[in-house]
């Protein structure tokens, strides 16, 4: 069967496999490209094989903040856009963490430039231009 994985901020890729009854990410795991970022993870459980699928985004880069704390820069390629992304607590009645996105722009040009706007006094930009493709 194929399951769509949630994103990976909100929960590992060895937590998915293991709940959809795999024994981890290391144990017999088969990761090919699906496409553009997105990886198809093949593995083993009691029921047969099972596929999970990433999301196609790429993680540009982390920025921590001493008052924000950590965010983190991602493309997503589906929509053309770059956004920062941060992982909050939900309320006590959902549990569990959301995801909270700021768009940044459409191009890493653009999204770097907004970066440097929002946060003039960061001085490590420790970040990767996205690459056209993966290879698994």
């Amino acid at each position: 069967m194929i399951h769509q994985a949630i994103p990976l901020l909100l929960s590992s890729l060895d937590a998915q496999i293991r709940k959809l009854g795999g024994r981890g990410y290391n144990c017999d795991v088969k990761a090919t490209k699906a496409n553009g970022y997105s990886v198809s993870y093949q593995f083993y459980t009691d029921k047969g094989t099972e596929t999970l699928i990433t999301e196609n985004v790429f993680q540009v880069g982390t920025l921590v903040c001493e008052d924000e704390g950590r965010k983190y820069v991602m493309y997503y390629p589906d929509k053309a856009e770059f956004s920062l992304v941060r992982v909050v607590q939900a309320n006590r009645k959902q549990g569990g963490k959301i995801l909270v996105h700021s768009w940044l722009g459409a191009t890493f040009p653009a999204a770097m430039a907004e970066l440097i706007r929002r946060y003039p006094n960061h001085i490590d930009w420790n970040r990767i231009t996205p690459p056209p493709t993966i290879y698994c």
